[in-house]
């Protein structure tokens, strides 16, 4: 079982996406999250977010539904 101190370690140490085509949604959720101790990765597009997925170790996503090209729905399939 995990002592509190290295749950929080590796909590602090998830890496979490963002996908949204709004500039200011993006940078309100990542300074959440950072504040918060977590990593963040943005993405504008399905595309930059597939690139994500490829070259980092997402543990969560938040993705918006309504995206340009790519709706949210489709890409978390």
């Amino acid at each position: 079982m995990l002592k509190q101190s290295e749950y929080k370690q590796r909590l602090e140490q998830t890496q979490i996406m963002v996908l949204d085509d709004e500039p200011s949604i993006r940078w309100v959720m990542d300074r959440t999250l950072s504040q918060a101790g977590y990593i963040t990765h943005l993405a504008a597009d399905a595309p930059e977010a597939r690139q994500l997925l490829k070259n980092h170790s997402i543990r969560l996503a938040f993705v918006d539904i309504n995206l340009p090209g790519q709706d949210g729905l489709s890409f978390t399939r």
